[in-house]
């Protein structure tokens, strides 16, 4: 049987574990490809969506209409970045690459103390 008309058929007949593992799969994949995260946590968010994503496949015969909600899932998350990345750039909101821009590191504790501090009022041009 096509395997599309199987999605189709059981999109309908997902049970409450089904449809919680999907989300869990989901959110938990929008985490580790986001960039709010610092890379541990990115890294876990990543190890909770394989095991959400490999217990779909577990929980839905045959296991490859879940394969196929996964790749469904993951090629429209694809989709909807490069639609949104390609309407910034034709409008021209983006100059740059965001995620090269990091914030600078902060000195160490003892060089800050040795610094001293603005006086109050005054402006100080970089």
């Amino acid at each position: 049987m096509n395997p599309l008309v199987e999605l189709d058929r059981h999109l309908h007949t997902l049970q409450l574990l089904q449809l919680l593992l999907l989300f869990v799969f989901v959110i938990a994949y929008l985490t580790a490809i986001g960039g709010v995260w610092a890379a541990q946590g990115r890294r876990r968010a990543a190890l909770l969506a394989a095991a959400a994503a490999l217990g779909l496949c577990v929980t839905i015969d045959p296991w490859t209409v879940g394969a196929l909600m996964v790749a469904a899932a993951i090629g429209s998350v694809g989709l909807f970045m490069l639609a949104t990345m390609a309407m910034s750039r034709a409008i021209g909101a983006v100059d740059t690459v965001i995620a090269d821009t990091a914030p600078a590191p902060l000195a160490p504790a003892a060089d800050r103390r040795a610094q001293p501090a603005p006086a109050r009022g005054a402006v100080t041009v970089v």
